[in-house]
């Protein structure tokens, strides 16, 4: 398989130009005072305080949004070689304080299978889970993994810290191309930070949501789980804040041609596949979603685009966890799930030329 690399520069433009029609304003809403779980007061710099750099956009009221490598001029201040160093989260943006004692509240860097990582230390999911066994989702990353070679180009949405994205940049290669997608500018950041720690060149990290159009959305925060902030409503939400949407048919231009769209957006999926029908028609890359039916539903969408992507022509299966089941619509995929007694799980959409 060969999607061909994104020539970086036309791509940091087109990001630049769909990001600058978003009118977002990061950090609209302040996240809460220091509690002990890694988060203090307004104590830090700004988003809007980074140096510009190559494919920036500026949008709102001075806001930078940025689409390139180490995008905050801060994160620098971080060693490469870093071993117990911390970041402390101000104001839902990193403010960089040196190298502090251990016990001070802020980041962990965790050794896994895909490298050095940074987290927040207030994560209770992915961070501990890493700590404890030294990966995350394995059978899921081997998966991704097993639908690229080399010199292919990737869209990573939900990039999270970076953990997938760089299993993916090591899959395809220093001729290949990962394009991850975060909404989260702690993340983001963070994302950025432990691509330079790995020395990973070949991923392109965008700060912006995914969805089926371009403008902006809601960023639901959650307190305690780096991979659960959603683009729709949060029962345990801390804040919320505007962030840039864009769609993939407007991110792209109509010469990318991704091998592989890996989507985990607790809930925004068929949204995003939704917002990329043109570049899924003319590219057919293979599909990697999380299916959780739930989510989708509480964020006001349908399994409709699901159904859809089926009678266009892709094939789906089900990846559950003793087994890998074929499925014809949304309502079969749901009816295995719930005979699974899971309630989300991967979808895998392949077309009749590609495989897997």
């Amino acid at each position: 398989m060969s999607g061909g690399p994104v020539r970086t520069g036309g791509l940091r433009s087109r990001i630049a130009r769909a990001l600058a029609r978003a009118s977002a304003v990061l950090g609209a809403e302040q996240p809460p005072s220091s509690d002990g779980a890694g988060r203090t007061g307004d104590t830090g710099p700004r988003a809007g305080d980074a140096t510009p750099a190559d494919g920036d956009a500026t949008v709102g009221r001075g806001t930078r949004l940025v689409a390139g490598r180490a995008p905050l001029a801060l994160l620098s201040q971080i060693s490469a070689d870093v071993t117990d160093g911390h970041v402390v989260v101000a104001h839902g943006r990193p403010a960089i304080q040196g190298f502090l004692g251990g016990g001070t509240a802020g980041l962990e860097v965790v050794d896994s299978d895909v490298g050095r990582l940074a987290f927040p230390s207030y994560d209770r999911f992915i961070l501990p889970h890493i700590k404890a066994n030294g990966y995350w989702e394995r059978s899921e990353t081997d998966l991704l993994r097993s639908m690229v070679g080399p010199g292919d180009t990737v869209l990573n949405v939900g990039a999270n810290v970076g953990y997938t994205a760089i299993a993916l940049a090591r899959a395809v290669g220093p001729e290949g191309r990962v394009i991850a997608i975060e909404p989260s500018i702690e993340n983001f950041s963070l994302l950025t930070f432990n691509l330079d720690l790995n020395s990973i060149g070949n991923v392109l990290p965008v700060l912006a949501a995914a969805g089926d159009t371009t403008g902006t959305c809601r960023l639901s925060v959650s307190p305690d789980n780096t991979g659960d902030h959603r683009t729709s409503p949060n029962p345990v939400e801390v804040a919320h804040r505007s962030v840039p949407l864009v769609s993939l048919d407007e991110l792209l231009p109509e010469s990318a041609r991704p091998t592989l769209i890996a989507s985990d957006a607790q809930g925004a999926d068929l949204q995003i596949l939704r917002g990329a029908r043109q570049l899924i028609e003319r590219a057919r890359p293979s599909i990697a979603f999380e299916f959780w039916p739930t989510g989708i539903l509480g964020a006001g969408d349908t399994l409709d685009e699901f159904d859809r992507l089926l009678g266009s022509g892709a094939s789906a299966r089900l990846i559950l966890p003793e087994s890998e089941q074929p499925v014809s619509t949304a309502a079969d995929a749901v009816r295995r799930l719930e005979d699974a007694g899971c309630d989300h799980s991967t979808v895998v959409l392949t077309w009749p030329n590609t495989s897997t």
